[in-house]
């Protein structure tokens, strides 16, 4: 590590920890807002300071990213600090302004899908405003199931992180999208967000969720574009919050209920609650605990699929195993939680 980054990691640090003082001091951006989901892994009153800490490192160090791109940022970010601070308070509402957001940012960064090697979807992909309203449905998805997996430490923060390192990997084998540079300090800044989280210091909160989410998926877009990768790779990347998000959706549909009113029933929580019930380790340990599973099962389908991200008959078959087995513990465990 270089002194440039030493004293990064220090900065970021001594940030956090003064935003934690002055947020708990002035109860401001705080967890406690009385939900009853919020309150299923930790009674603390912890500060919803991640996405704070990430928007900044963001506009301040990369300094390859385009303007258009941070704006981008800035407004999905709004969208989760009002939805934080219970001023946005309708779902509905937020995904339509964060669609909006999305949809004018690929219009005018002039970003679009070339295909997805399905003939049918392909064709109409060469319309101009159906490309855009896809791929802004696609981040829409991929944004909101971030914020769902957000539920027990280190799962989002983690898998991002995980994400990143996949990245540099395919950085230093000569793809194109990031500085070299950019991935060790985005690493660095997880890092030191993951230490925080792992100790109930900070939550993300919608804030955090969302703008890591938008980030990640934008980022990953580049890497497709700029260097003709699978598409399937980009979907193995963000399967885990898109599928939470798409199944999440088709459960409270078919039990009659709200798709955008949050509960206690997604798969992390359900994990949660069973090793509750069947381990004597302490909740603090095994809120970090539920996102360290997740996350190396997560870490081993990334590693397996670094040297076949142009196979894409692998790539498919790997993410139909992690549906099914997605499928098989979540509905094992929602049956031994009745």
């Amino acid at each position: 590590m270089n002194y440039y980054n030493f004293f990064l990691v220090l900065g970021i640090v001594f940030l956090t920890k003064l935003l934690i003082h002055y947020c708990k001091k002035y109860s401001f951006l705080i967890n406690s807002s009385g939900s009853r989901h919020q309150l299923l892994t930790s009674s603390k009153t912890v500060p919803l300071l991640g996405g704070v800490i990430f928007l900044l490192f963001v506009l301040f160090t990369s300094y390859e990213i385009s303007w258009i791109f941070k704006i981008a940022l800035f407004f999905v970010f709004m969208t989760g600090i009002f939805s934080d601070l219970k001023i946005l308070n309708s779902p509905s509402l937020r995904i339509v302004i964060q669609f909006i957001i999305i949809f004018c940012f690929l219009y005018f960064a002039q970003i679009y899908l070339t295909e997805t090697r399905l003939k049918f979807l392909d064709y109409f992909l060469k319309f101009k405003y159906f490309n855009l309203f896809f791929l802004s449905f696609c981040i829409l998805i991929i944004i909101n199931g971030t914020n769902l997996i957000d539920g027990n430490n280190l799962v989002v923060i983690g898998y991002y992180l995980i994400i990143t390192f996949v990245l540099l990997n395919l950085k230093l084998n000569g793809y194109i999208f990031l500085y070299h540079e950019q991935l060790l300090i985005l690493i660095l800044a997880l890092l030191v967000l993951f230490f925080f989280n792992l100790f109930t210091k900070i939550f993300l909160g919608d804030s955090g969720a969302y703008l890591i989410g938008f980030y990640y998926s934008i980022i990953l877009v580049h890497l497709y574009l700029e260097n003709n990768l699978s598409p399937y790779f980009i979907i193995l990347m963000l399967w885990y919050p898109g599928f939470e998000n798409l199944f999440s959706i088709i459960r409270k549909v078919f039990i009659k209920k709200s798709p955008t009113k949050p509960d206690n029933s997604h798969l992390h929580q359900l994990i949660y609650l069973f090793l509750i019930k069947n381990t004597p380790f302490p909740k603090l340990f095994l809120n970090s605990l539920v996102g360290i599973l997740i996350n190396t099962y997560n870490f081993l389908c990334f590693f397996i699929s670094l040297n076949k991200i142009q196979n894409a008959y692998f790539i498919i078959t790997i993410i139909i195993i992690n549906v099914v087995i997605y499928c098989l513990i979540y509905f094992k465990l929602s049956k031994l939680s009745k």
